[in-house]
């Protein structure tokens, strides 16, 4: 199995697929719902992206996610992670290596949700910096395309470096 990190070039069909997907976790998660967001690199014109859509829900309550469980399932959905905070859903690709989409569930008032969308809205207002970090992102996997760690661990410092210069 490799896991070389593949990156794309920005692509309208992201919010098309996020429009959809969005309505669906409308329907799902119901009243609980108070709106759904496009984050991540496939949200950003600007920067390349692992082909993997990432969305935010944001919920009154975590109170009874988990009964949404097999909902999600007949959906293509696997619980990946869930505590106190959030939970973590994600749907593979048929081969089921690859994530395709991505949705991270947080209550309303959680401190993570401003960041991640401040770091996306300053991204998309800011050319300068997307392209910054597209450059990083493309010259880290030129020669650590299978290191996700190290990927991941870049692209941590590069979001909070953006944090506490906007802060």
């Amino acid at each position: 199995m490799e896991n070389k990190i593949e990156l794309v070039e920005y692509n309208d069909f992201w919010l098309k697929v996020f429009e959809k997907e969005s309505q669906s976790l409308a329907k799902l998660l119901r009243n609980n719902l108070m709106g759904c967001e496009h984050i991540g690199s496939t949200a950003m014109p600007k920067v390349v992206a692992r082909p993997t859509l990432d969305i935010l829900c944001i919920v009154h309550t975590l109170d009874g996610i988990e009964m949404f469980r097999n909902e999600f399932k007949a959906q293509g959905f696997s619980l990946t992670s869930n505590d106190s905070k959030h939970f973590l859903f994600e749907r593979k690709a048929p081969e089921g290596n690859r994530v395709l989409t991505s949705v991270r569930i947080l209550k309303k008032g959680d401190e993570s949700i401003s960041d991640i969308l401040d770091f996306r809205d300053y991204l998309n207002a800011e050319p300068m910096i997307a392209t910054e970090y597209k450059n990083a992102k493309l010259n880290l996997i030129q020669n650590h395309s299978n290191d996700i760690a190290l990927y991941e661990e870049m692209k941590t410092r590069f979001i909070e470096a953006v944090l506490s210069k906007i802060s």
